[in-house]
């Protein structure tokens, strides 16, 4: 429950440390959004295997179509 002793603010160095921290943890996610941005593009740009071209054909699905062409 708030009170007085735990509403008073963090001195200097415990805000550059929790600073610090975020900071870091910042990094960590703009990398993990990073790599999951790469892998879903190379997955979209990938080409279609004729198999799953035969089987959609009738869908509109043409020989060399990429995934994102499929998916749009």
């Amino acid at each position: 429950m708030p009170n007085i002793d735990n509403l008073s603010p963090p001195s200097t160095s415990e805000a550059r440390e929790r600073g610090a921290k975020g900071g870091i943890k910042s990094g960590e996610a703009r990398r993990k959004k990073k790599a999951l941005r790469e892998s879903m593009e190379a997955l979209l740009a990938s080409v279609l295997k004729d198999e799953i071209v035969e089987k959609f054909a009738k869908f509109g699905f043409k020989k060399g179509m990429t995934m994102q062409d499929a998916i749009g």
